[in-house]
């Protein structure tokens, strides 16, 4: 699956940047956008990761006046969400726990199709790519009430592993002219790994420039 990704990946590339008139050139677009997103509850990778940060880099192009198709990469940063450890320190110890961010990092392709083709044009978006998960370590250090020089630390997750998958993804958005050549393009969207099922909600805000 991955390596068919990366065939499509490449033959978009060469439509996206085989356009030879100035009209086609007109027509491309480079986006660069950033956001928050959402760990799904029954996520195992990042089941201690719920809320990160989210950015993304794209290349689109207009094909007919309600149809983009789009190149993208993302980076996700996903931060330890607190979660209990099952692990308690006895009496007198205690204990802080403390997780390393995990990462994702995505390639994907994919289209936009417009609703209307009016100022403010709503779209839905369809992509489908590969994604590159890596956990995050979970340390847990205990240590005698009195004596927080003498302590231990214990790995209850061992982190660093790396998970490789195919996903698709739906959204809903708006592209909004700020000027004659920007706009900003808000749009949220449910993401789900096909493998493991492991289900992202990421929210951005895009700003896309003409490509010249």
């Amino acid at each position: 699956m991955g390596m068919n990704m990366n065939r499509i990946a490449v033959s978009l590339i060469f439509v996206l940047f085989s356009a030879q008139s100035s009209n086609s050139q007109s027509n491309m677009y480079y986006e660069i956008g950033a956001g928050i997103s959402f760990s799904g509850g029954s996520n195992k990778i990042l089941e201690d990761h719920r809320m990160g940060l989210t950015f993304a880099a794209s290349i689109s192009r207009k094909v007919i006046d309600n149809i983009q198709i789009l190149l993208n990469v993302g980076y996700n940063r996903y931060y330890y969400s607190g979660k209990v450890s099952p692990l308690i320190a006895p009496r007198p110890y205690v204990q802080s726990i403390n997780g390393k961010p995990g990462n994702v990092y995505e390639i994907n392709i994919g289209s936009r199709y417009f609703l209307d083709t009016s100022r403010v044009g709503s779209f839905f978006q369809l992509n489908m790519g590969t994604m590159l998960t890596r956990d995050g370590e979970i340390l847990i250090k205990q240590w005698y009430i009195d004596r927080p020089e003498i302590y231990w630390e214990i790995i209850y997750k061992r982190g660093g592993t790396y998970y490789l998958d195919a996903y698709f993804s739906l959204g809903y958005g708006y592209s909004i002219p700020i000027s004659k050549s920007v706009n900003v393009i808000p749009h949220a969207n449910f993401q789900l790994s096909l493998n493991r099922k492991e289900v992202y909600f990421p929210f951005k805000l895009h700003v896309q420039l003409p490509l010249r």
